[in-house]
């Protein structure tokens, strides 16, 4: 996934009189703190626990028995529901635009951060993070979920 995401950015050509720039510099030239700090709960979450579930923003509590009934009492099930995130509605209004292989992109980065951070903070627990990267042309259909996989220990098999 660590290939060259410079085409992802087609403005990165246009700099110095078309010359390009690379990533790096593009980012201290156009960076931001405050985009740094927000995007940060994004790739690196704040994970909330509510009733021995993992979520990734605090659950409402009406919301969460109504999925906990429809569900008949699956946790697994409920996480996954409640965590699933469309990719391209992340940024809906975003001026750039978004294309199949930067919506994957973000979705397999966001994978891989979601799961380093889960070992982190539930190191006993063992989570499932789903995104299907197979592309299909219909950008809406990228989501990233997570849930617990539950009566496993980490580490058994």
């Amino acid at each position: 996934m660590r290939e060259d995401i410079t085409n992802l950015i087609p403005g990165l050509a246009k700099w110095n009189n078309g010359a390009g720039i690379d990533l790096e510099s593009w980012i201290c030239i156009i960076g931001r703190y405050d985009h740094a700090i927000g995007y940060s709960l994004l790739s690196w979450p704040k994970f909330f626990m509510y009733d021995d579930c993992i979520f990734l923003r605090p659950p409402d509590p009406a919301n969460y028995l109504d999925w906990m009934n429809s569900y008949h009492g699956d946790k697994s099930k409920v996480e996954a529901t409640i965590n699933h995130r469309h990719i391209i509605d992340i940024f809906p209004n975003s001026e750039f635009p978004a294309n199949i292989p930067i919506i994957i992109y973000l979705g397999e980065l966001l994978k891989e951060m979601w799961s380093c951070k889960l070992k982190i903070d539930f190191p006993e627990r063992q989570f499932q993070i789903d995104f299907d990267s197979e592309e299909d042309g219909n950008l809406s259909r990228y989501e990233i979920t997570l849930f617990q996989i539950r009566g496993q220990i980490r580490g058994s098999p």
